[in-house]
């Protein structure tokens, strides 16, 4: 489950009173933490021969294995900060700091530091949400139905499209 979804269902049940908001937010960020602080030990230990793998190596050329040993060298501690707010990358920046030999105590303060300014964004925006939930499932509801519809209207729209253009040929 991702990480978000994970802290949203804690925050919303800490919105109604069953948890609390600190110790779901204290309990994500510690997770978060020891999370990358697992992916940048097998990045460090294994990260080289992963990418000797075939479906890997695919994606993880000669080239741009340089350019990220380059990134993770010069800004290392800003790929894993930001990357804590980018969906793939929060899944690959603690073993791509690993494999490319990023320092481990700039890896730990740049991976903390985001991983709290990032519950602590997920908290807020769940807590919001949370207290105003039943207004939240209404407008996402309406928003969902009015979708359908426009989704729909296109489909007929692109058959009637079709058809009117198979006839005109014919």
């Amino acid at each position: 489950m991702p990480g978000e979804t994970s802290l949203l269902v804690g925050v919303f049940l800490a919105t109604q009173g069953r948890l609390s908001v600190p110790v779901v937010a204290a309990v994500a960020w510690v997770g978060a933490v020891i999370g990358d602080n697992l992916g940048y030990a097998i990045g460090r230990r294994w990260g080289t021969r992963l990418v000797r793998v075939p479906a890997v190596g695919r994606f993880y050329s000669v080239e741009r294995l340089e350019r990220a040993e380059e990134l993770f060298a010069r800004r290392g501690w800003v790929a894993v900060f930001t990357g804590r707010f980018i969906a793939l990358l929060r899944i690959f920046a603690g073993p791509l700091a690993g494999m490319h030999r990023m320092p481990w105590p700039g890896f730990f303060v740049a991976n903390a530091t985001g991983g709290a300014l990032w519950v602590a964004v997920i908290v807020v925006v769940g807590v919001v949400i949370g207290s105003n939930l039943d207004r939240a499932i209404k407008l996402v509801g309406q928003v969902g139905y009015i979708g359908l519809g426009v989704a729909a209207l296109a489909i007929a729209a692109y058959v009637g499209w079709r058809l009117w253009r198979r006839r005109r040929k014919a």
